[in-house]
């Protein structure tokens, strides 16, 4: 039997870690600048 499969996650330091809603919102945001505002994102 193979040997055990290893943890291929890398160390995740706290200042690393972005949470997805302010991804998100930065992202909507450049949304609407981009489409002149004719688009709107919201999160």
């Amino acid at each position: 039997m193979a040997g055990a499969i290893p943890d291929l996650w890398p160390d995740l330091e706290q200042s690393q870690v972005v949470p997805p809603v302010p991804i998100l919102r930065e992202q909507a945001a450049a949304l609407g600048k981009k489409a002149k505002h004719l688009l709107e994102g919201n999160v």
